[in-house]
């Protein structure tokens, strides 16, 4: 970047940049759980008031010398606005009103999965977010996107005001301004291909370029003008001079006379000329960082987390209920009497409880990963605007977890203490207790730290199994002091296990009832010194409270660590390669025309909380419900452009996704018929089209790809390729996506093609589909001008064709309104204040509003949608004393609409209802092939994911190579083989976690993508599933081939071929059942995050059943059944069995005690080499039983919500 950037004079280096300037950006990234008034009430105390008090000591001032009495209504207003750091702020009400957000103040903000406002109002909470700061400077990037034009003109009006009163900067990028929202500007920066070719005042704009011999036509707006002046393909439309002496005039040559005309003269003139210089003590440019100190910054981010935290009560309260599951399933295996106290061998068990205690703690912390990882999006932006410290951002939710960290700890240790009959001790249950609340902290700390530092769901997850194997492998308790290599020593003393299960240990077996001396060696010592020596634990009295110490230090350190990554990470940018311009064309295909026609459509939905009455709830009565549509009734005809507006939150793409039969929620009233016979959804799916506001696309496919999979799917019944690639190509051309045919899509927000790429391609995606009904939601929102009217080109070419198309609109130019045929306009509430045709210019829909008393026509130049949607807004129609629903309701046109949909209702003579066949245009076999490709490109093209896995599974292998090198052939005492067990046990089993955590987000991203295409009739969900299963064999097949080959040779396991091959085969039949479980564990969970929590309760419970921490034969009867339905429990008996249940070797166990690890097996863990065999089917047998949960779990399963 070359260049300089001056504010007032002064460089970037002398003020705060994020304070003085807002940067309104056009995504919208917010606390989904938040509603609308938390969202701006916390935007407000983080940004403070800036200067306002300053000027209110000089106003009084000012007023004091001038004998002025203030207002005491303004006073009032101006004083409360100038109150900084509460958590509630006038200025929030002021903005609620200004950007007509009132009626969902107290809705949440929703995103994803979790239903709230509506897009447009999201996009106002965008801007309402920092303009209830005080920066006098606003950098403001398509806020109108998803705003009707009406609420745009009234919010750039209201910003206008702002600039022109306070002396505030704005500079406003707008993709489609209508004209009188373009002349409420001041100046107009105009850039094409990164080059100047006009700034300078709006007024002189038009003059500029009709000197270099270009006019505007009749009903066109000079913003659309200005976008498409410098396009070789529009700009020959505005040639004002003679046809023969036109010749295309590049950026450059635009460039050059800008430089040389008045207006380039004066702009270069004001960047050279001296900064104003600011009244005395009003400083503009801010110097200090925060605007908040950093008590205030603490308390308000503490309060926005407990507002989360309540949110989200039922992760919190499911992870309480795991806690009280497991703490009961565990005390009741260790149940008290159950183990035998009275040998050293036995006690040693209760140290596989004490361990299994950290285990479990442990795997609860690992879930606050993902839960860190999903508000990362909004600290970036939050971080970016100076709102808060990085350290005010992260101690709250330290601070916060300490209770949840004390009820989960209390719960366990009440439960298991107690059960297990540990020492009947109150101060050492509470030593237990503390160390058990230490731990959780410290491990709630680790894995913060390693999302912080990852921030990508596939690195976090990698970096947190890695850091969980090396814990506990090296933690004292899978492999003894004695036994580790020195080159791995510094791990034993590095982990925090090692402290704390020496700590448990201790305190365990100091108590009186291990007092009992025993001699071994000639040496005498008591029973409960025996089992640590043993153990390769410590003796000395200072284990009991040293390793306090340590956990404190450690939780420190990595709360430390992540505060300093927090702020120094930078989030990843986005790629804004644009698209060139190609030709449109028509579509060809043959189809059948159907006309679409409803009456008396109504749709409620449960109120929120905070509508209900108090008397609904005492009652106990139903849900109150609200109506979000009212008696809507109307037809849409082939040949027909509907266009369907309204204010935002009228109702319009709900009344879409009544009539297309998206709604999963709700109850919907009314009746629907196509082409004269009642609607079935399964098959009017096959003849729609839906183009959703949101795009929604697999991230690694190419723009061609994705037409070409939908075109397969849904044009099958032509089985001619070369037509339907020939189709997928005029396609391409039609949406001008020919130059990017071969991008891939990528993730919005972060890489991959633009706003306006990715919405050009939803829009493609149903058009190759030849639908004979095509409903498109705000198919130009977030497109420039230009792009705009390439899309309704589009949509108009296929309207021509003798489709039947209907789009939500919000800001129409008058090109596009003029392109319409018909309208249907809604008001707020879901009421019907105008359906029928436009006329020629929109004079029928003048003529019809313009009969009120009181409403005048537009003035020469006004757009009609902008004067249309002023004059039906709530605050025109009170001011007119008239409702235009009732007006309609009792108009001449409403009756001419009824008639009609009566006779769109009886079919036409010799008309049959839609059939098919087969409910989808392909096979089931067809759709599989197609989905598979999909998937095994998806898959190659994301090395994150599986280099990444490739990388740690090597990784792994060396670890746990260097750290059990060559103890595989070592067989000379029961020490030995329990350190083979626990290097099989251990590091199979997290390579298999991490596989299943490393699949979840994969499986969850593509979750929208089947949603979407489920409901567009593409498949069904059994292709979907299996080929989602079957796409991850190749994948674990090389993951055991590289792990097995490593881990083999360097612990030093027999070499022979056929116990090599049961090593691979238990090796890959165990990644494989974690990586599906981790699928099934996302198919039945609506988050992702419940998704990840539930699955530590699963792996803690496989881990504490699988014969490690506790033989099958010290199980009580009521619970070895589980170890039965344990699929750990195969995969350690037949990988035990398989390497050592032939070795006929002499062990010793002991002074005089010596066995074959043949028969120590089969009398210790019952293990016989001759059941590995049925090990490995009944294994490849719960990998079965897990697909097929899979595929029900997406067949029957559907968490969207709309």
């Amino acid at each position: 970047m070359s260049g300089s950037i001056t504010y007032n004079g002064e460089g970037f280096e002398t003020f705060q940049v994020a304070r003085t300037v807002a940067y309104v950006s056009q995504t919208d990234v917010h606390q989904a759980q938040l509603t609308v008034r938390e969202t701006m009430d916390f935007a407000a105390r983080c940004l403070g008031t800036g200067h306002k008090q300053m000027y209110i000591d000089q106003m009084r001032a000012r007023e004091k010398e001038l004998g002025i009495a203030p207002d005491p209504e303004v006073d009032a207003l101006l004083k409360a606005e100038a109150v900084e750091g509460k958590h509630s702020s006038i200025v929030t009400d002021l903005m609620l009103r200004v950007l007509g957000l009132e009626v969902c103040a107290d809705t949440v903000v929703g995103g994803g999965l979790l239903r709230g406002m509506s897009g447009g109002q999201r996009k106002r909470v965008t801007t309402g977010e920092l303009m209830v700061g005080p920066a006098k400077t606003l950098l403001m990037d398509e806020i109108s996107t998803g705003l009707d034009s009406s609420t745009t003109y009234l919010i750039v009006r209201c910003i206008r005001n702002y600039v022109h009163l306070l002396e505030g900067t704005v500079l406003m990028s707008l993709l489609q301004p209508p004209p009188e929202v373009f002349e409420l500007f001041d100046d107009v920066m105009l850039l094409s291909e990164g080059q100047m070719v006009y700034h300078g005042p709006r007024e002189d704009v038009v003059g500029f370029f009709a000197g270099l011999g270009f006019a505007i036509p009749e009903r066109k707006g000079v913003a659309d003008f200005l976008q498409e002046v410098t396009s070789r393909r529009d700009q020959p439309q505005y040639w004002a001079g003679p046809p023969e002496q036109y010749a295309f005039m590049p950026v450059e040559a635009f460039y050059a006379a800008y430089e040389a005309s008045p207006q380039g003269k004066a702009m270069m003139a004001a960047s050279g000329a001296p900064p104003p210089v600011p009244p005395a003590g009003l400083d503009p440019l801010v110097r200090h960082k925060y605007a908040l100190g950093g008590l205030g910054s603490f308390k308000a981010l503490m309060r926005r987390d407990w507002i989360l935290m309540q949110r989200n009560w039922f992760l919190y309260a499911f992870k309480t209920a795991q806690v009280l599951f497991l703490g009961v399933l565990t005390g009741t295996l260790f149940l008290k009497g159950q183990v035998d106290t009275t040998t050293v061998a036995n006690a040693t068990l209760l140290l596989g409880l004490l361990f299994f205690s950290i285990v479990q703690l442990m795997f609860s912390s690992f879930t606050e990963m993902p839960l860190l990882l999903m508000s990362l999006p909004v600290f970036f932006r939050q971080r970016s605007l100076a709102m808060f410290p990085a350290w005010a951002y992260c101690l709250p939710t330290t601070i916060l977890r300490i209770p949840v960290s004390l009820v989960e700890s209390l719960l366990w240790s009440c439960i298991v203490y107690w059960l297990t009959g540990l020492a009947p001790d109150a101060g050492r249950f509470f030593v237990y207790l503390g160390y058990l609340l230490l731990l959780h902290q410290m491990g709630i700390a680790l894995f913060r730290m390693m999302a912080a530092l990852g921030r990508d769901v596939t690195r976090t997850n990698v970096f947190g199994s890695l850091a969980m194997v090396l814990l506990i492998l090296l933690g004292g308790f899978a492999l003894k002091r004695p036994d580790v290599h020195p080159w791995w020593i510094w791990m034993f003393w590095a982990s925090p296990i090692t402290y704390a299960i020496n700590a448990l240990a201790f305190n365990e077996m100091s108590a009186p009832r291990w007092a009992t001396p025993l001699t071994f060696g000639g040496t005498t010592r008591t029973m409960g010194e025996w089992v640590l020596i043993n153990s390769g634990l410590f003796t000395e009295s200072y284990w009991r409270w040293m390793p306090a110490l340590v956990l404190v230090g450690y939780w420190f350190l990595f709360t430390t660590i992540t505060i300093k990554d927090a702020e120094s990470l930078m989030v990843l940018q986005p790629d804004d390669a644009k698209a060139a311009a190609a030709g449109a064309k028509g579509l060809a295909l043959p189809f059948r025309p159907m006309s679409v026609a409803f009456r008396d459509i109504c749709y409620y939905v449960d109120a929120p909380g905070a509508a209900k009455s108090k008397g609904d709830k005492a009652k106990g009565g139903a849900a109150t419900q609200l109506p979000l549509l009212h008696d809507i009734t109307g037809a849409f005809r082939p040949g027909v452009l509907t266009a369907l507006m309204g204010v935002s939150g009228a109702g319009k793409t709900t009344l879409m996704d009544v009539l297309a039969g998206r709604k999963t929620a709700g109850r919907v009233e009314g009746h629907v018929w196509v082409d004269g016979h009642p609607k079935e959804q399964h098959t009017f799916a096959r003849v729609c089209g839906y183009v959703e506001q949101t795009d929604i696309h697999t991230a690694r496919t190419t723009v061609r790809e994705a037409l070409v999979v939908s075109a397969t799917l849904r044009l099958w019944e032509t089985r001619d390729k070369a037509l339907v690639e020939s189709f997928v190509d005029e396609v391409l051309q039609l949406v001008e996506l020919d130059s990017t045919r071969d991008a891939l899509v990528g993730e919005p927000g972060e890489w991959g093609l633009s706003i306006e790429q990715r919405k050009r391609l939803t829009i493609a995606v149903e058009l190759v589909a030849n639908p004979s009904v095509i409903f498109m939601d705000e198919p130009t929102s977030g497109l420039d001008a230009r792009a705009a009217a390439i899309v309704m080109r589009a949509v108009r070419n296929t309207v021509n064709t003798g489709r039947t198309v209907v789009c939500t609109i919000h800001q129409p130019s008058i090109d596009i309104i003029d392109a319409f045929d018909e309208l249907l306009l809604l008001a707020r509430g879901g009421r019907t204040i105008y359906h029928g045709a436009l006329g020629c210019n929109s004079q029928q829909l003048i003529g019809y509003f313009a009969a009120t008393p009181g409403v005048h026509a537009p003035r020469s130049g006004l757009n009609p949608a902008t004067w249309m949607l002023d004059i039906s807004s709530v605050g025109s129609q009170a001011a007119l004393g008239v409702d235009f629903a009732d007006v309609y309701a009792a108009s001449e046109l409403c009756t001419r609409n009824a008639q009609l949909v009566e006779q769109l209702a009886l079919p036409q003579p010799g008309s049959t209802p839609l059939h098919f066949d087969r409910p989808y245009a392909a096979s089931t076999w067809q759709q599989f092939d197609v989905l598979m490709r999909r998937w095994l490109q998806s898959y190659w093209r994301n090395p994150l994911y599986n280099a990444t896995r490739f990388a740690f599974c090597m990784l792994l292998g060396v670890v746990l190579g260097t750290v059990y090198l060559w103890k595989g052939s070592k067989r000379e005492s029961l020490n030995d083989i329990t350190n083979i067990m626990g290097a099989l046990f251990i590091c199979i089993t997290f390579l298999g976690t991490s596989n299943a955590s490393g699949v979840q987000p994969i499986v969850a991203a593509e979750r929208p993508v089947f949603y979407r295409e489920v409901a567009s009739g593409m498949y069904s969900q059994l292709p979907f599933a299996v080929a989602q299963v079957l796409v991850e064999l190749p994948y674990v097949a090389l993951q055991t081939l590289l792990y097995s080959g490593i881990t083999y040779l360097l612990v030093g396991f027999e070499l022979a071929a056929v116990k090599f091959f049961w090593y691979l085969l238990f090796t890959f039949l165990t990644l494989l059942f974690f990586t599906y479980y981790g699928m099934m564990s996302v198919a039945i969970s609506p988050v992702l995050e419940l998704a990840a929590i539930m699955s530590s309760s699963f792996y803690s419970v496989w881990f504490m059943f699988a014969g490690f921490f506790l033989p099958y034969s010290a199980m009580p009867a009521w619970w070895s059944w589980i170890y039965w339905l344990n699929p750990l429990s195969y995969m350690l008996y037949g990988i035990i069995a398989s390497q050592l249940g032939d070795v006929t070797s002499t062990i010793v166990l002991g002074p005089g005690q010596a066995t074959t690890v043949q028969l120590l097996l089969k009398d210790w863990l019952g293990f016989e080499s001759s059941f590995v065999g049925a090990c490995a089917g009944i294994m490849a047998g719960f990998v079965v039983a897990f697909c097929v949960a899979i595929v029900a779990a997406i067949r029957c399963l559907n968490f969207q919500r709309r």
